[in-house]
């Protein structure tokens, strides 16, 4: 991944955004993800949402069956122009 200036990153005018761009965007304390091709700007969170995440993914792992592992933050591509980072999913081992 090569970080660059926010205007390099961005896409043709009337072009929608995709992982790629995103890929490139710098990081400036903000989160990114793109729906469809829009751009989501969203603030890093806040200690007492850590915190939350934290303790709902403890709890989580804790009871997760063996074949089952809980991902904290993770990239969740579903196209070439929609990716987003939930705080905590669910996976199977495999």
């Amino acid at each position: 991944m090569n970080n660059v200036s926010i205007a390099e990153a961005w896409p043709a005018p009337g072009k929608p955004f995709t992982v790629a761009e995103l890929d490139r965007m710098p990081d400036g304390g903000h989160r990114y993800k793109i729906v469809g091709g829009a751009l989501v700007v969203a603030l890093q969170p806040t200690p007492a949402h850590r915190l939350v995440v934290f303790t709902l993914a403890s709890t989580l792992d804790e009871a997760c069956p063996p074949d089952w592992q809980v991902v904290p933050e993770p990239a969740v591509l579903l196209s070439s122009d929609t990716e987003f980072v939930p705080d905590v999913v669910i996976v199977g081992r495999d």
